[in-house]
């Protein structure tokens, strides 16, 4: 498996990290590789999440979670 981030998920990863930047680039940079790790779990463990409800033309090939929100 592979884990493919579109073009839109990688604009909203540097907008949330931009976000939280301006209190703590530390902080920033923690939820950031969280992130990052999460994906790299997905990748050995896809079962620990949901199928992507939203996809269309949905090939049970398409895996989607939450983590933070701001």
């Amino acid at each position: 498996m592979v884990v493919l981030w579109s073009q839109s998920a990688k604009n909203a990863l540097r907008q949330a990290f931009e976000h939280i930047a301006t209190d703590s680039h530390q902080a920033a940079q923690a939820v950031i590789n969280e992130i990052v790790d999460a994906t790299l779990i997905l990748v050995q463990h896809p079962e620990r999440h949901h199928l992507d409800k939203f996809k269309k033309n949905h090939d049970g090939s398409w895996w989607a979670f939450g983590l933070h929100h701001y």
